[in-house]
Parts: C-alpha cells; sequence; structure tokens
C-alpha cells in the first residue's frame, strides 16, 4: 500500500475492523510514522445482503463507509477506462449508468487531481 502523503511503499497494517458485513477498515503505519485508514469492500458479501454493485444497481441500502467505498470503486474504474483511451458515450454503457454522469465524474475526478 502507498503512503498517500509520502508516497513510500514502506507501509504496514496496524489494526483491522470489520465496520459492516462485506467492509473491512485497516489502519496503516508508513515508515516515515504517518498513519492512514483504507476501505475494503468485498463485492460477493455486499451483494448477497442486498447493497448494491459498482454497475449502477440503484438501491438505497449503502450508507455511511460502503457508499464511499461504492463511490471509490467507480471513479477508479472510470479513470482506468479513461486512461485506457475510451469515452465516456462508451463507458457508460459498459457500467450501466449515463455519459453525462460519466463527464462529470471525469470533471470531479480532474478537480481533485490537480493541485
Amino acid at each position: 500500500m502507498k503512503c498517500p502523503t509520502c508516497q513510500t511503499n514502506d507501509t504496514s497494517v496496524t489494526e483491522t475492523r470489520s465496520k459492516q458485513p462485506g467492509i473491512v477498515q485497516r489502519g496503516h503505519l508508513c515508515g516515515n510514522g504517518h498513519r492512514f485508514r483504507t476501505l475494503q469492500l468485498y463485492e460477493a458479501a455486499a451483494r448477497s445482503i442486498g447493497m448494491t454493485n459498482i454497475l449502477g444497481a440503484t438501491q438505497t441500502t449503502l450508507r455511511g463507509a460502503a457508499r464511499r467505498a461504492d463511490a471509490f470503486m467507480l471513479r477508479r474504474t472510470i479513470t482506468r477506462l479513461l486512461a485506457a483511451g475510451k469515452t465516456p458515450s462508451a463507458i457508460a454503457p459498459e457500467l450501466g449508468i449515463t455519459a453525462a454522469r460519466v463527464r462529470r465524474l471525469r470533471r470531479a475526478i480532474q478537480a481533485a487531481t490537480k493541485i
């Protein structure tokens, strides 16, 4: 795992917590002393308890950490598909969302990555 503060790969897991079924929160410590947390969503478990998947099925069962993990996975998928050279109109049918939403997410991702 790469530290978001100093970008070093020298990190270790200090604690692991199960917040909700299918979601694990991990505390990390890097070699430079920075602490950060990650959320990991297990899709198989999320589907078995009725949560939505990243492909855009609309349900209101996601709350809190699960919603953030789902949004992160969608942004990561869109970022990777855009980096592969696909257009928003080609990505939208694959993910089951509108091209306008892909374009909105692309702008949000670009704004978040600018320093």
